[in-house]
């Protein structure tokens, strides 16, 4: 039986109410303007992209804060933290309630792919892992990559190591990475390592450092490195990509990249920030985003995404009906595989 797991977060799916605990009773007054003023002092000091869509912090503290003062209850308080937060439009400023994840910015995404699409198509399915599931495309290999979670996904590694010899033996090699909303980059680095024949730049990155001149610590460049030489993959790579895709598996969109993959799809979420923790008080704690994530060239991914070397657009009706996106990848393994692009 093949099961497939996707931890995907609020923002891809209806909006909904926080899933906070039961309501306490009525909050001091005091405990309140502490929290309120720890996460203003945090979007100012430690948000990376505080300045990113030209917000003025200060004045939506201004306006939220009597609202957020009168809260009642800690549910209460935490809804208006998080519609003052909604403004970033950022999948990574979250909160965290009592062990309970808040999302904040409850955007709806459109999916490119449907899981009953994949298993229609994808021939001998099997689910080595549970974040990774291996099949046949027509003469080609498939890997389904849907996480790089921490503990979820911790056996992504050793999974990918046994299934390589099988998909290694293929003309070409499909990896979708269609509903990958990240998690562990170390994960991604490893798989890549088998398609890239020396260390190589995939991204830039710079870390919010509020002493620092310009706000910023100096930039820092992310290499991927190769596996050893007999590992080295030299067929030709398609990978699968969308607007789910974000965070860690943007970068692993660009590692494969620069292993000479071509990306097929749709352009991916933006949303690169390495959230720390940082804790305001009354068992709240809020996730910020502490570094601004750029391709190698410099541009900045937030809110942009990886583009895709084969645009393809499609509808809710085709998603539906088909898999347009695999056929399309298909097709340009085709032409690798064909013309000798390995």
């Amino acid at each position: 039986m093949i099961t497939f797991v996707f931890a995907l977060c609020c923002a891809c799916s209806e909006p909904t109410a926080a899933p906070v605990a039961a309501a306490d009773p009525t909050l001091d007054r005091a405990e309140v303007q502490g929290v309120i003023g720890k996460l203003k002092q945090a979007i100012e000091e430690r948000y990376s992209y505080r300045d990113r869509l030209g917000l003025d912090w200060p004045a939506l503290f201004a306006e939220a804060t009597p609202g957020l003062e009168a809260a009642k209850t800690k549910d209460e308080l935490v809804q208006g933290l998080a519609k003052l937060l909604a403004h970033a439009q950022d999948p990574h400023l979250a909160l965290a309630v009592d062990g309970k994840h808040v999302q904040t910015d409850t955007r709806q995404v459109q999916w490119n792919f449907a899981l009953t699409q994949i298993k229609a198509k994808v021939t001998d399915l099997q689910t080595p892992g549970r974040c990774l599931s291996v099949g046949t495309v027509g003469a080609y290999a498939y890997a389904l990559v849907n996480g790089l979670d921490k503990g979820r996904c911790d056996g992504l590694p050793a999974d990918w190591d046994r299934a390589w010899a099988g998909l290694a033996a293929a003309p070409g090699l499909l990896v979708d990475l269609r509903g990958n909303q990240g998690g562990d980059e170390i994960k991604a680095q490893h798989i890549a390592g088998y398609v890239v024949d020396a260390p190589v730049a995939y991204a830039r990155s710079e870390t919010r450092d509020a002493q620092a001149e310009g706000g910023f610590g100096p930039p820092q460049t992310r290499v991927v490195q190769p596996r050893t030489p007999e590992q080295r993959h030299t067929k030709p790579v398609v990978v699968l990509s969308g607007p789910l895709v974000m965070s860690s598996a943007e970068s692993f969109l660009l590692m494969l990249r620069a292993g000479g993959a071509t990306i097929v799809g749709g352009r991916s979420r933006g949303a690169s920030g390495n959230p720390q923790p940082i804790e305001l008080g009354l068992g709240i704690t809020a996730l910020v985003p502490s570094w601004r994530a750029r391709l190698v060239d410099g541009s900045l991914l937030e809110g942009k995404g990886v583009a895709p070397d084969v645009e393809v657009p499609v509808t809710s009706e085709q998603v539906a009906a088909g898999d347009p996106v695999l056929d399309a990848a298909v097709a340009e393994l085709d032409r690798r595989v064909g013309g000798g692009d390995g």
